[in-house]
């Protein structure tokens, strides 16, 4: 049994599931029947190894990437083979390695979020990644959605919330009061 942490579909036949120990399926016929693809991340359940897959993202039918525990980033330009983009390395305490939750994307831009404020990026067509400069508290970011309009938002833990007006160029944190419905 595995678990599956994200799911993406690229129309209505073709998708993919990630989760646990790096595993990647994906479907061609609408989620009827799944097939395991060849992971670089995968590792044996018994081999006391954990290498999980948090976030699907495709920014085309079938050129994709998964995010994962420190900082992993895989690949895919055809939707079936997948490559690593950005192995863990030692960055002397940088974002660079922490864990990556969730990923959007805006004009080429991709933009991923995870723990102790980790909100990376790379430019199009890069496999250069990038810790995006905004002052934030270390707490993990969990979600990231950017509109047609390049207006994105970030959510993470104790209510922060940042936004962008020009496709996660810039950040600035949003204040939140909190009312009582009437």
């Amino acid at each position: 049994d595995f678990t599956f942490n994200a799911i993406t579909f690229a129309n209505a036949a073709r998708g993919w599931l990630a989760g646990e120990f790096g595993a990647i399926f994906q479907t061609l016929d609408g989620g009827k029947s799944w097939v395991k693809q060849k992971s670089p991340a995968e590792v044996a359940f018994d081999s006391g190894a954990s290498q999980n897959l948090f976030a699907l993202l495709f920014t085309a039918p079938t050129h994709g990437y998964a995010f994962g525990l420190d900082g992993l980033v895989l690949k895919t330009h055809d939707g079936a083979r997948w490559e690593i983009a950005r192995q863990p390395e030692n960055t002397n305490g940088t974002n660079l390695t922490h864990h990556l939750f969730a990923a959007a994307a805006f004009d080429g831009r991709i933009s991923v979020v995870g723990e102790r404020g980790a909100l990376l990026q790379s430019d199009p067509n890069s496999d250069s990644w990038r810790q995006a400069d905004v002052q934030i508290p270390r707490l993990s970011l969990n979600g990231i959605a950017f509109g047609k309009d390049g207006v994105g938002l970030v959510v993470g833990k104790r209510g922060l919330v940042l936004r962008t007006e020009d496709g996660g160029k810039t950040w600035k944190r949003v204040k939140i009061e909190l009312r009582r419905a009437p």
